[in-house]
């Protein structure tokens, strides 16, 4: 059953002012990747960051919640590793 997936307004924002080839290489994974399965696609983050979860894309991350009740991909956060995690 495919995910409907949501870019929040900071996902559009991130997308916006990266690379064109990381942008369609992000593209690309949430799109094959989330929208299929975003649960085995990604990995659960912990601690503040609990109910949402990571998709890994090179050097970059995809940090996203899943509402299973209306089965929606909700991508909150495109961010370069040593960034993506900070508060």
């Amino acid at each position: 059953m495919p995910y409907n997936v949501v870019l929040g307004r900071k996902a559009d924002g991130d997308l916006a002012a990266m690379p064109s080839a990381n942008r369609r290489q992000i593209l690309r994974a949430i799109y094959e990747r989330l929208a299929v399965d975003p649960m085995g696609a990604g990995k659960p983050l912990r601690h503040t960051l609990k109910g949402c979860w990571r998709l890994r894309v090179g050097d970059w991350r995809v940090l996203y919640r899943v509402d299973d009740s209306t089965v929606t991909v909700y991508v909150f956060s495109i961010a370069i590793r040593r960034d993506a995690y900070k508060g």
